[in-house]
């Protein structure tokens, strides 16, 4: 016995009811702003499996740490000094041009530009991916509560 029999509208089907004719229930898949609502939950979970996935893969390849670290150091005759600090004298040029403001740029800029690169690029994908996922999450709740008129 078939559950489906009748018209092929989706929104119109005969079940079978409790005495041997078939009663006719309508069946309803939602509103327009439900279902997106529910597609913008699962685009949440997608973009938010993905992106933890990609963010352990990264941190789990990335290297500790650079291997820039040999810059604080100078050899002068064999022997090995330890640098005060490699962007000292830059700083100090920068400030001269562009006085305070031009150091804090470059000194954020730097810090941006650190976000992309090994192991923090893995921490910025996380913050990433759960920031858009509660976004998608968010406005699906403002969807679902939405009147259709």
């Amino acid at each position: 016995m078939a559950l489906y029999s009748g018209p092929q509208n989706p929104s119109m089907r005969q079940f079978p009811g409790p005495s041997s004719t078939a009663s006719t229930v309508i069946v309803t898949n939602g509103s327009k702003s439900a279902r997106a609502a529910r597609r913008l939950k699962w685009a949440g979970v997608v973009v938010l499996a993905v992106g933890l996935a990609a963010a352990l893969t990264i941190y789990r390849v990335a290297p500790a740490r650079s291997s820039g670290d040999a810059a604080n150091y100078n050899i002068v005759g064999g022997q090995v000094f330890a640098s005060p600090d490699e962007n000292s004298a830059e700083m100090q040029q920068v400030e001269r041009l562009g006085g305070k403001p031009a150091v804090y740029a470059l000194e954020f800029h730097r810090w941006f530009l650190s976000l992309w690169h090994g192991r923090r690029l893995a921490w910025t994908l996380i913050v990433l991916c759960v920031a858009v996922a509660l976004l998608c999450f968010h406005l699906a709740g403002l969807m679902a509560d939405e009147p259709d008129g």
